[in-house]
């Protein structure tokens, strides 16, 4: 009761303004268009509303007093419900109070049924936690069916039963308070807590961000995730943090000029020789990677990250040989040659620079681990992402390494209906090395040149520029530019989803 008297200072909502608003946060408890002063002002209504409902349960039950106050915790709700032959429905909005903490979780209610039914009614339950088990599990959610009959036409009739969910036996009380209705229907029931209202710590951005004003948190929001570790300790301290799984579509179209060196061919012997007098020239690549990305926030500032993607691309390469360097490295003589030796010396001896100019198709996987160091403070942020790739491409032509180092700094623009605009600039390096292995046919003959030669990149520092959209603290969008003119570019762009 210490917790409602609390927070019921200020100027309630009207009950008919209550409801209604309450009607459409449990529709979209998530992105809801209330400014801060409409959501205090309806966690008002909420307590105000709560206080009187008990009161009205303690009329009828003065035993209810004592329960209420020695318990762990309750849940308050005012609940709407219609039926009519083969469907019903019901919604409500509500508050979970826990005494140990000095806490509220606002919640939503919905049921959805199937049968034999016909009425309206208004209605409002209280139930009482005993432990903290039996509290957490209505305030992380509950998912159930259940097989029921209902008849209830009488005004102000209160009436008890168990709650079963998720092995919790809750004490319940429901005070019929307007309508009847009389059903035997199976019931799917969703209480879901309502993320407008609920103040936990969740951030609508995508990193823990601080209020400088803010040194310590009171009444304590109640982080209720495994992760990430350290969570509860960060939000008492004033941090909001992110949900801390994510699953996100990506996809990035990356074109770079590309560094050739360490060309090898194959020798007469069947071994790779290097050749040390080449001429190198006009190497790019150009790819695209769809990819999917799993993260997690293991810590309050540190999120690691898997992602695996597909890559489609076409990587050039130009570089010039000397012939009779390349016949002395491949170890003919043409003096006495045959056979195969005697059409590459044919072709090769006197030849100053023979150019081959080759496109590689690229085709095949990238598997990537990385993680993000970030934090934010009042509407600024600074993050670093760090990320390691393997590429295997499915004719095993190409292998490769990319490392990439990216870090950045960004402002956040939060709005009213709880979404958030984040922008932000820095740098990306990016090492790319790849080892292609390849056959070059030489002109007018059947022979081969078989070759190796290693690709890396040319610009390996390059600006960035960048934006996320957070729809709401589960939603999100983004898209990133790399590069210059005539250096690397690369556009990155994707959607998140996130738990």
């Amino acid at each position: 009761m210490s917790i409602i008297t609390t927070l019921s200072g200020r100027k309630a909502l009207p009950l008919m303004a209550l409801l209604s608003i309450a009607a459409t946060t449990a529709g979209c408890s998530s992105s809801i268009a209330l400014d801060a002063e409409q959501k205090e002002n309806l966690r008002v209504s909420i307590n105000t509303t709560t206080k009187a409902t008990i009161n009205q349960f303690i009329e009828q039950n003065p035993e209810l007093e004592s329960e209420i106050n020695e318990a762990y915790g309750y849940m308050v709700a005012d609940i709407h419900s219609t039926k009519i032959p083969l469907l019903g429905k019901a919604t409500g909005i509500g508050a979970i109070y826990d005494n140990e903490a000095e806490s509220v979780t606002y919640i939503n209610l919905r049921r959805e049924d199937i049968g034999i039914g016909l009425g309206h009614s208004e209605y409002k339950i209280v139930s009482i936690f005993e432990d903290e088990s039996s509290l957490e599990v209505f305030r992380k959610g509950i998912n159930s069916a259940t097989v029921s009959t209902q008849w209830n036409f009488t005004d102000g009739d209160l009436s008890s039963y168990n709650v079963n969910a998720n092995g919790e036996s809750v004490s319940t009380y429901t005070l019929n308070r307007k309508g009847g209705q009389a059903s035997l229907t199976a019931s799917f029931v969703d209480i879901e807590k309502n993320l407008t209202l609920t103040d936990t710590g969740l951030s609508n951005t995508s990193v823990s961000m601080k209020e400088s004003s803010t040194n310590s948190v009171t009444p304590v929001k109640h982080w209720d995730r495994a992760l990430p570790f350290f969570g509860q300790r960060v939000i008492e301290l004033g941090h909001d943090l992110p949900l801390p799984i994510g699953l996100s579509f990506i996809y990035a179209s990356t074109k770079q000029n590309m560094e050739l060196y360490d060309l090898s061919v194959i020798n007469k012997e069947g071994e790779y020789v290097p050749i040390e007098f080449v001429e190198f020239e006009n190497n790019n690549n150009e790819s695209i990677t769809p990819q999917i990305k799993l993260d997690a926030w293991l810590f309050p500032f540190m999120n690691v990250f898997a992602s695996v993607g597909r890559i489609e691309g076409e990587a050039n390469v130009n570089f010039g040989l000397d012939g009779n360097k390349l016949l002395n490295q491949l170890g003919i003589d043409c003096s006495n040659a045959r056979g195969t030796d005697r059409s590459r010396c044919n072709r090769y001896q006197g030849v100053e620079s023979e150019i081959f100019d080759v496109n590689v198709n690229m085709s095949g996987m990238s598997y990537t681990l990385g993680t993000v160091l970030a934090a934010g403070w009042d509407s600024y942020f600074i993050s670093v992402p760090v990320s390691f790739t393997k590429v295997k491409m499915d004719d095993r032509s190409i292998d490769g390494n990319v490392v990439t180092v990216s870090p950045r700094i960004g402002k956040v623009f939060s709005y009213s209906a709880g979404n958030s605009l984040a922008v932000y600039v820095g740098v990306s390096y990016m090492d790319n090395e790849v080892r292609i292995t390849g056959s070059q046919p030489i002109p007018g003959t059947d022979d081969r040149i078989d070759y190796q030669i290693s690709q890396r990149s040319d610009d390996i520092w390059e600006p960035l520029i960048g934006a996320n959209l957070n729809f709401n603290q589960r939603w999100s969008a983004f898209f990133e530019w790399t590069g210059t003119y005539d250096g690397r570019q690369q556009f990155t762009g994707g959607i998140s989803r996130r738990f």
